[in-house]
């Protein structure tokens, strides 16, 4: 199994897993998909895809947890469960979907884990062959070892929306669309995801795919979260047992007029859950039953309750903290990948005289998680800040290109601090080398690109630090990538920047780095840092000797006149 992840790369695991859906909630579609996996209907005769889709908030993942909980997670279960996340670089990739559920049913049987090493060990680099030929070797030929008799597998992938928008995502939907029809009789594939134009275009019209709405506004769906305030209002009883609540609060009134005000979102009321758990939850409680009312529109109803939440954090007329609300909530949400608390200090803060991020995320609870990283509870939560217009207020709205800049700026001030010369003290015959760097200087590394290359304006405050990190630290990051084991990702992140920089800045020191990629991409796949390090010290020695009077001749030359001796080392 560990030759399967080592080949693999499937992502990491969650650290704990979820809850699913309160006993007694979504009966009706539980049963639903129950008939479905088990094709006790007739109508979903052939229907091996389920495609359950809904609104923000709508619970979507909850009952996609409940799901796998039920046919994927228990020792006599087959199968497999993938969430993506937008917030997390690796999540909302793509191409980790096939090879991630592949991993997951090779650990599950070891028919199928044997028919899958061996299609690794026939395909060495499968796991850069297109997704349509991964899913054929990783899944459809795999599968096909089971015996036809056999209880269902059943496959997992929640919040299908939440993948990069990119060529890969496209390809994705197209394989997810098409090519599960040719998965053997005993599969089924449990997709959520909102009714974005791309997935609906490639859902639609396939008599294989089992379409089902999530009505927020269904009688069902109330009952549920009736059921569900009930349920947690008697565990804040039970918590805040010396505020003497009584033994039927909030009162049944009461109960029935948060539901009303959810409108069928779960997220409302979870998040609403959060809010009243606080110091003193009959306040809270007030406060969200005397908001402004607003008709059941989703949008419209998240952002009343978001607005209500941050006006009782009560302190909007201090500048002091209107800053570092602005800058922590920009770092949270610009942040290609979450970080923890720390990280987000490390990255954020410019003097010694500092206010720890976790400060203001702890009056955010109810918005917000805090361990182990910091990140949005809810995506809807994320698009209010960043909406000037549903957010209202200027002091709130989040502007994603400022906090890309800083954050850009950031991580080469972070670089320019830390790297240096074989920084780590390796030698060409370490073992002990992949021992990690510290998250921020991880983060810094594998991201500064990224936020260099979302700077579309304003771009004049990156042209020292680029200058200084090109001429001086570009080897040495190269040295961290392979530390990282990200050292391919160096090639395709200088491809990127050579290509905003000529658009952005027409920096001529920059471009250059096109010109040779065939050549120093053997660099970026040294097995150790310092021979990566070896690799391209004769071309960054000349690149460091020009100015930025060099002609592109001579910056070309510098690249160039190297190529066969990278090659032979």
């Amino acid at each position: 199994m560990n030759r399967q992840r080592a080949r693999l790369q499937p992502v990491k695991e969650r650290a704990s897993a979820p809850s699913g859906c309160l006993p007694g909630t979504r009966l009706d579609i539980l049963q639903l998909i129950a008939n479905w996996v088990l094709v006790q209907n007739p109508s979903h005769e052939g229907c091996n895809v389920f495609w359950l889709y809904g609104p923000a908030g709508s619970g979507k993942s909850t009952l996609a947890t409940t799901v796998a909980n039920r046919y994927c997670a228990g020792p006599e279960q087959l199968g497999a469960f993938l969430f993506l996340d937008r917030t997390s670089a690796e999540r909302r990739d793509p191409t980790i979907v096939v090879r991630t559920l592949a991993y997951q049913l090779g650990r599950s049987d070891s028919r199928v884990g044997a028919a899958i090493l061996k299609a690794i060990e026939e395909n060495p680099d499968i796991t850069g062959s297109p997704l349509r030929y991964q899913f054929l070797k990783l899944l459809i030929e795999p599968l096909n070892a089971l015996d036809g008799s056999e209880r269902p597998v059943v496959l997992v992938l929640d919040a299908l929306d939440e993948c990069d928008n990119s060529e890969e995502r496209k390809q994705l939907f197209e394989v997810l669309a098409n090519d599960t029809a040719k998965l053997p009789s005993i599969v089924r594939f449990f997709i959520t995801g909102r009714t974005e134009y791309d997935i609906v275009t490639a859902f639609e019209q396939h008599s294989h795919i089992l379409s089902h709405p999530l009505v927020v506004s269904s009688s069902s769906s109330h009952e549920d979260i009736l059921l569900y305030l009930r349920d947690q209002m008697a565990k804040i009883r039970s918590e805040k047992k010396f505020l003497s609540l009584g033994t039927d609060w909030p009162g049944n009134h009461r109960i029935h007029q948060l539901a009303d005000r959810a409108s069928g979102l779960f997220i409302w009321a979870a998040t609403a859950v959060r809010f009243i758990w606080g110091y003193n939850p009959e306040k809270r409680l007030e406060i969200l039953l005397h908001a402004k009312t607003v008709d059941s529109e989703v949008e419209l109803k998240l952002d009343v309750l978001y607005k209500t939440a941050l006006e009782s954090i009560g302190t909007w007329d201090d500048t002091d903290f209107v800053a570092e609300f602005r800058k922590v909530l920009g770092i949270i949400l610009a942040a290609k990948n979450p970080l923890s608390p720390a990280a987000i200090d490390r990255l954020s803060h410019t003097s010694q005289d500092i206010i720890p991020s976790i400060h203001t995320i702890s009056l955010l609870g109810c918005v917000l998680t805090q361990s182990p990283t910091v990140h949005v509870l809810h995506p809807s939560f994320a698009n209010f800040l960043l909406d000037p217009r549903r957010c209202g207020r200027d002091i709130w709205f989040i502007d994603l290109a400022i906090h890309n800049c800083h954050l850009a700026l950031r991580c080469l001030h972070v670089l320019d601090q830390t790297l240096q010369y074989n920084f780590r003290g390796l030698s060409l015959s370490s073992t002990g080398w992949n021992d990690g760097l510290t998250e921020e200087i991880s983060y810094a590394c594998n991201f500064w690109v990224k936020h260099v290359c979302a700077v579309k304006e304003e771009v004049a405050s990156l042209t020292e630090p680029l200058d200084i990190f090109m001429f001086q630290h570009l080897l040495h990051w190269i040295e961290a990538m392979s530390i990282l084991r990200r050292s391919r990702e160096t090639i395709k992140s200088l491809k990127s920047l050579f290509i905003w920089a000529t658009v952005r800045i027409n920096s001529l020191y920059l471009a250059v780095l096109e010109f040779n990629f065939g050549s120093t991409e053997s660099a970026a796949r040294s097995k150790t840092p310092p021979r990566a390090h070896i690799r391209w010290l004769p071309i960054h020695t000349d690149f460091c000797r020009l100015d930025r009077t060099a002609s592109i001749t001579d910056l070309y030359k510098c690249f160039t006149i190297h190529s066969h001796y990278q090659c032979s080392i």
